[in-house]
């Protein structure tokens, strides 16, 4: 229980942003610009609505025999104005929209440094990808064209129907009538489209989800003729994606028809009443104010079937939204005061890492460790040995804070692993996996990764400390040897694969951990190099603590094995 309630505090969710404020966020942070847009969206309306009241009164004043060239002179600068207030709204958007994905992609990426490493564990990496590329364009798309224009389509109805009562009050009363009932459609369309998108949305992220791994597997999957598999799941969730575009598109391609001909019967109708003789007195319109009149309706309908086109984008995004939002509001690992950072100069008598009665589990009904203690002290080299399925790696997994125990404490030299900033920990333990990992890059980023090339301050990174791990490794003379030495693209540099894992060791080094952790590192060598890779290994081993997950381990002296 204790535990429990431990786990729940250190893993509550940083509130803010992520509970629905995020486009309002962004508003705030931009409120010049934001409020320039507004500016722009009445000019625009305003030139928009007073142009058909202009041509109204010309055309009328032609009907009467005057004439006035004023009149078709400010028709057309109105015209003008509308068109360039326009052209310049529609340039504010694109900007904004721009600077919103940016300001989303910059918290999504910090969100990622602030996640608990077990997510990393439990989240295929094209799920991940989905939502910072394809969910944040879709993002923009909701306030580009969806609050904007929303909010411009509403201030252009409100205007128009106003002109409208002004002119004439039946008429407007009659239109008044029509609107609640198309907006009722509109509204039915939206929430049917809805479903259909976050099912769309849901099958899109899976199959970034698997097709990292397909490729990554695609040996394996042709070697056993898995083909035929990995196209029926494949099948599977393109057809559900299918299903859901289709169920869009089918609201789409009713709901434009619908709109234009709600307008025609509107005009048609509006036409009959001016010039029906029980009618007449309450709908006459003059010639100029009919034509007028034709203009605000196709301007009051035309909204609506922009409204209707875009639906599917609309409700693409906010789906989309949503799931931005439930992203930030995933539970972060929050550590303790750093109280570590001298954690490798405690005394010999502190045990190097240490299992105090940790349960764990990847499912918590089915715990992987049970109450698991032990130590390993300073110099030591412990060999783990269990059947598959034991928990040898979850125990590294552990050690190196990617995941946390259950129940229990996992120490590094006396320490709570959650308790050491990773900046700290990541010099306490080097790592060896069982296949190097390259990078893009030269053959000193494999080494660096690329850390602190940036910072002067950062002595681990700088070429003799590059040198020194790569000699203590034994693969310092094959690397002067390359063309371009640490400069060598890592593409031509033509390692071997127990070179390779010579790197890896070189990588594991840089820092000078006290602490190595192997696991299964020579278990794909053959003999020969398995023999030269060890001899590498027990020179690095100097003065270091080693846990491993090698059985080949046996060749160095003084192993301990841990039965699990």
């Amino acid at each position: 229980m204790i535990c429990d309630v431990l786990r729940s505090e250190m893993h509550k969710p940083r509130r803010g942003l992520a509970g629905g404020g995020l486009i309002l966020a962004y508003m705030r942070m931009h409120q010049k610009c934001c409020g320039l847009m507004f500016m722009l969206i009445l000019l625009a309306s305003g030139t928009a609505l007073l142009a058909p009241l202009v041509l109204g009164r010309f055309v009328d004043m032609l009907a009467s025999g005057q004439t006035m060239v004023w009149l078709g002179i400010a028709y057309l600068g109105i015209s003008m104005l509308a068109g360039i207030a326009e052209s310049a709204q529609n340039s504010g958007i694109i900007a904004l929209g721009q600077q919103l994905m940016h300001f989303l992609r910059t918290k999504l990426a910090a969100k990622l440094t602030r996640l608990p490493s077990m997510y990393y564990v439990s989240h295929p990496a094209g799920e991940t990808s989905s939502r910072l590329l394809n969910d944040v364009d879709a993002v923009n798309v909701l306030f580009t064209e969806g609050i904007v224009t929303l909010f411009a389509t509403s201030l252009q109805i409100v205007a128009t129907l106003a002109i409208i009562f002004w002119t004439n009050a039946a008429l407007g009363c009659f239109i008044t009538v029509v609107l609640p009932l198309l907006w009722i459609f509109t509204r039915a369309c939206q929430r049917r489209v809805r479903a259909a998108q976050l099912a769309q949305r849901s099958a899109v992220a899976d199959v970034f989800a698997w097709l990292p791994e397909t490729i990554r597997n695609l040996p394996i999957i042709r070697n056993l003729g898995a083909e035929a598999f990995m196209t029926a799941r494949y099948d599977e969730t393109i057809g559900r994606s299918f299903r859901a575009t289709a169920k869009t598109n089918f609201f789409d391609s009713v709901y434009s028809p619908v709109i234009k001909s709600v307008t025609a019967a509107v005009i048609a109708s509006m036409m009959v009443l001016a010039a029906g003789e029980s009618t007449r007195a309450f709908f006459h319109l003059s010639v100029g104010q009919a034509v007028a009149m034709m203009s605000y309706i196709l301007t009051l309908f035309a909204p609506l079937e922009a409204l209707g086109m875009e639906i599917q984008s609309i409700q693409t995004a906010a789906a989309a939204l949503e799931r931005v939002q439930d992203f930030l509001d995933l539970p972060e690992n929050v550590p303790l005061p750093d109280t570590a950072a001298e954690a490798r100069d405690r005394s010999i008598d502190t045990p190097v890492c240490a299992f105090r009665d940790v349960t764990f589990g990847y499912d918590a009904s089915k715990p992987v460790l049970h109450q698991l203690g032990f130590e390993v002290r300073t110099g030591e080299r412990v060999v783990l040995r269990g059947r598959t399925g034991a928990g040898k790696t979850t125990i590294f997994r552990l050690l190196t804070g990617l995941c946390e125990p259950d129940c229990g404490e996992v120490l590094l030299f006396g320490q709570p692993v959650s308790a050491i900033q990773p900046e700290a920990r990541r010099r306490l333990f080097g790592v060896v996996e069982q296949a190097f990992e390259p990078v893009l890059g030269t053959v000193r980023d494999q080494i660096t990764l690329r850390q602190g090339e940036n910072r002067a301050d950062d002595a681990s990174s700088t070429d003799e400390n590059v040198w020194k791990s790569l000699k203590q490794a034994g693969l310092d003379e094959p690397v002067r040897a390359l063309p371009k030495g640490l400069d060598t693209p890592m593409g031509e540099a033509g390692f071997s694969q127990g070179q390779l894992q010579l790197l890896a060791l070189a990588r594991a080094l840089l820092y000078e951990p006290p602490l190595l952790l192997l696991d299964e590192f020579t278990a794909h060598l053959d003999a020969q190099t398995e023999t030269e890779i060890l001899s590498a290994l027990a020179r690095a081993a100097e003065g270091r603590t080693i846990l491993s997950i090698s059985h080949r381990m046996a060749a160095l002296p003084g192993v301990r094995y841990l039965d699990l």
